[in-house]
């Protein structure tokens, strides 16, 4: 009957949550309201932290919450958490006078992974903690 869907020449746009079940206004609610968890009550530094803690804080189910992380932040849950971590790890290279050392500073973010926390620094910054903080140390 239609051709054109099973040759390849009619695009089917596909648009990812079209409908995630909250409202615009909620969505943006619920964004601050997480913002202000994150850099406020500093959730990431639970290293056991997970999507269901995360969601009774927003008073949101686990499915709202990982379309809302997804939806605005482009990333998954994790990804979200290991950049506020990684956020907070630069602000304390930064901050000359922090006396914790890079080891220090991967625990005290929330990370129980030396590798994990490399990796994730690198992505975000594309050098090593110890070249950033060498960088921000001199500057």
């Amino acid at each position: 009957m239609q051709p054109s869907i099973f040759s390849g020449t009619l695009k089917i746009p596909f648009i990812k949550y079209q409908n995630n079940g909250l409202s615009s206004s909620i969505a943006a609610e619920m964004k601050e309201k997480l913002i202000s968890l994150m850099e406020s009550d500093k959730l990431f530094f639970d290293s056991l932290l997970m999507l269901d803690v995360l969601s009774s804080h927003l008073n949101l189910s686990r499915h709202h919450t990982s379309r809302l992380i997804n939806e605005h932040f482009q990333v998954n849950f994790f990804g979200f958490v290991n950049n506020c971590r990684i956020d907070e790890a630069i602000r304390l290279l930064q901050d000359k006078q922090n006396d914790l050392n890079i080891n220090e500073i991967i625990y005290a973010t929330g990370f129980n992974n030396r590798t994990l926390f490399y990796n994730a620094f690198r992505k975000k910054t594309s050098i090593s903690p110890k070249s950033y903080w060498s960088q921000n140390r001199l500057a």
